[in-house]
């Protein structure tokens, strides 16, 4: 236990490293810092790596209890692995974007099903010090910075990414606090995939918890994002000179879809006209990058353009398991409502946010969704198998 604690602890600092590098390059617009390894984040990328091996090894009894989605991302991750390989593409700094999603996810649930306080000490870790670094990064160049562009707003989708660790929290007052402030930063970057994707969230959560008493915190909670957006736009807006202002009439102008219908319908076109073998098999590593000087906007198309329609059939049976499992979990009547609605919320902005983006290519947004996910399957499981335990040992009493 002593040495699972340690491990975790040293991930998590390695982790929030990246993350908080991620978000401030992001800001100063430099998209591919991370990849590029400033302030050694490469480094840190393939220890993390390393590690989380090291940790999968010393838990080895525990992989043997995996749900079969993990085998469906095992395959995944080995076929995009596979395509770096023979892309030609430096793998080195590529290699944590192709499977470090798949390692977070595994060192999610196993941490979070061998021992539930170690889950406890990520899920406070995650939204105390990252979600608050990152945060704090993003409204102090915001409120601070007379310099905009439009990077600084799409940082935000990090930020309602991690929206679904706040849902897990048991204080309201201290999750509202957050929702809030996630939900402020949602509809201030005035685009349009974030903003909808804080709504959607919102929304599956409160189905999960549709509870009389909980209306009146839902439309507090929304009041007070609006109200705060609207004097925070006021300020920012007459800061830059009118910039804010602008980008919202460009978010609501006819056509403002930065060009992704356009985007979309090129590397359809070429999806279709393209032979059998890169039709099964794709064109390779950041194909829609190289082919066509901009990612397809879609983790679907993305998919199926870079490492072809095998590779998406899977990625797209790994989803629906993971949905599946999420079902059959709403039937089990000892486990927090609050707790299965994050779990969906995180999948619903998994799905919802890929087709607007590339989340797939992203470490930093793929594999944090990724992370919490695998995190709350390892606690359900942990119910589970404690609920099958007693069972068991009732049985055998009573014979």
């Amino acid at each position: 236990m002593k040495l699972n604690r340690a491990i975790i602890v040293l991930f998590l600092i390695l982790y929030s490293f990246l993350l908080i590098v991620f978000m401030a390059n992001s800001i100063s617009g430099s998209y591919r810092s991370q990849e590029e390894g400033i302030l050694g984040s490469g480094y840190v990328q393939i220890f993390l790596i390393f590690l989380s091996l090291f940790f999968i090894l010393v838990n080895s009894n525990t992989i043997k209890n995996i749900p079969n989605v993990f085998s469906l991302g095992l395959i995944f991750m080995f076929g995009t692995l596979l395509s770096l390989l023979f892309s030609g593409d430096e793998i080195v700094s590529n290699i944590y974007r192709v499977i470090g999603w798949y390692f977070l996810f595994l060192v999610g649930f196993i941490s979070s099903y061998v021992n539930k306080e170690d889950r406890s000490l990520i899920l406070r870790w995650m939204i105390l010090v990252v979600l608050s670094s990152v945060v704090y990064l993003y409204v102090s160049t915001v409120l601070l910075s007379s310099s905009y562009n439009f990077v600084v707003f799409d940082a935000s989708l990090l930020i309602v990414i991690m929206l679904p660790f706040v849902l897990t929290l048991n204080s309201k007052s201290l999750k509202m606090f957050f929702v809030i402030v996630i939900g402020f930063i949602a509809f201030f970057s005035i685009k349009r995939s974030t903003m909808l994707a804080f709504i959607l969230g919102m929304m599956i959560y409160n189905f999960f918890n549709l509870k009389k008493n909980k209306i009146l915190f839902t439309f507090l909670g929304l009041f007070l994002i609006g109200a705060l957006t609207y004097l925070v736009y006021l300020f920012t807006d007459q800061q830059t000179g009118g910039y804010v202002s602008q980008r919202l009439d460009h978010t609501l102008e006819e056509g403002g879809s930065s060009g992704r219908d356009e985007i979309y319908l090129n590397v359809w076109s070429n999806i279709l006209d393209a032979d059998i073998v890169n039709f099964l098999f794709g064109h390779g590593n950041y194909a829609t990058k190289n082919d066509f000087g901009v990612f397809a906007h879609n983790d679907y198309l993305e998919i199926i353009y870079d490492y072809g329609i095998f590779l998406f059939i899977t990625y797209v049976l790994m989803v629906r398991s993971l949905f599946l499992f999420g079902i059959r979990l709403k039937k089990e009547n000892n486990i927090p409502s609050h707790e299965i609605a994050a779990y969906f919320v995180s999948l619903v902005l998994l799905v919802f946010l890929g087709m607007l983006n590339v989340i797939i290519l992203n470490p930093q947004y793929f594999g944090t969704a990724m992370f919490f996910i695998g995190l709350q399957m390892g606690y359900f499981y942990q119910i589970k198998m404690r609920k099958r335990f007693l069972f068991s040992t009732n049985v055998n009493l009573i014979k």
